[in-house]
């Protein structure tokens, strides 16, 4: 397997209970919502474009140095261009690495992605955020219900609350929906300021949550790939002399923004510029590319409430020398 990236997607209480996608030039890898012990977990695979074969998911468990194709009661199935599988994951199943590839041709497969689970602590149970917030949108809520909970739910009287006062459900603002015996979620409909603030689900008799805070998140800017030549528009060129930067530039994004330039086969994870916010800089781009030419260069913006990364492609049309280099 080349370059794997292990990302670990832990879901802690009171942070965003979101994941990004792990990706490679076949697709994207990422766990859908939180992963508790003893409750269902799902993985979600989406190719960049068809790999024309049936797909199977393949697992190394902790402790192995082995991967082993998920099989048994595991639920797999396919939705609008992705791949799903989803199982009830036992204790034995964290910390490990998983990734989706095309059963037929073995070079074809996503990247890995790491999973850490975590238990659901306390009498009640675990509040976590299932989306982002954004402007404008539906933010969702899962309240997961602990095992004693659930053996006393018959009696148990339930409330969401928000900065310690009782959510009124079904007021065109917030519903509820009872997934399952073990999934409760929470809509805040066309979120705005009014509905920030700290939430917490009251489990009565046997106590609360622990709280999730809700904030705005604003989106980055589609990203400027740089410099630009004057004939930009029509080439989609890039000229790069002894000295000079390619530079993506991204504006607005809450953290964390992540910025990658893409060269060829390569990839490069690019820091913010001291003292000048939204600029990402490849310094002294010839010391890697002098020589080369027409080498497709792409600045990709990959964020929590993006499905898919933000992209603008060019072409590096040429490569100068610094003056001095032989």
């Amino acid at each position: 397997m080349d370059r794997y990236c292990l990302v670990a997607l832990i879901f802690d209480l009171g942070l965003f209970g979101y994941a990004s996608a792990v990706w490679n030039k076949y697709g994207t890898i990422s766990v859908v919502g939180p992963a508790f012990v003893n409750r269902e977990v799902k993985l979600k695979a989406t190719p960049f474009y068809p790999w024309g074969c049936d797909v199977e998911w393949k697992c190394m468990r902790g402790g192995s140095t082995t991967f082993q194709t998920m099989t048994g009661t595991n639920v797999k199935y396919s939705e609008a261009g992705s791949f799903f599988l989803k199982w009830t994951a036992t204790l034995e199943y964290n910390n490990s690495y998983f990734y989706a590839g095309c059963i037929t041709n073995t070079t074809i497969h996503t990247q890995m992605v790491y999973l850490v689970m975590k238990d659901i602590v306390g009498h009640c149970g675990a509040l976590v955020l299932l989306n982002q917030v954004i402007r404008g949108a539906n933010v969702k809520l899962g309240f997961f219900p602990s095992d004693y909970y659930i053996q006393r739910q018959t009696s148990a009287i339930r409330t969401w609350k928000k900065d310690f006062q009782e959510v009124q459900l079904r007021n065109g603002s917030y519903e509820e929906d009872i997934v399952s015996v073990y999934f409760y979620k929470l809509t805040v409909f066309n979120f705005d300021e009014k509905n920030e603030g700290t939430y917490t689900f009251k489990c009565n008799f046997v106590g609360t949550t622990e709280s999730v805070h809700l904030y705005i998140q604003e989106r980055p800017s589609y990203p400027i790939l740089g410099p630009k030549s004057p004939d930009f528009n029509t080439t989609g060129c890039i000229y790069v002399y002894g000295g000079s930067d390619v530079y993506c530039k991204t504006d607005n994004g809450t953290e964390p923004v992540q910025v990658v330039l893409l060269l060829g086969n390569d990839s490069f994870v690019l820091a913010e510029s001291k003292g000048n916010k939204g600029l990402y800089r490849f310094h002294n781009v010839h010391k890697h590319m002098a020589g080369q030419s027409r080498r497709n260069v792409t600045c990709q913006v990959s964020y929590a409430a993006l499905e898919t990364p933000y992209e603008v492609h060019g072409i590096l049309c040429n490569v100068g020398k610094q003056i001095g280099d032989t």
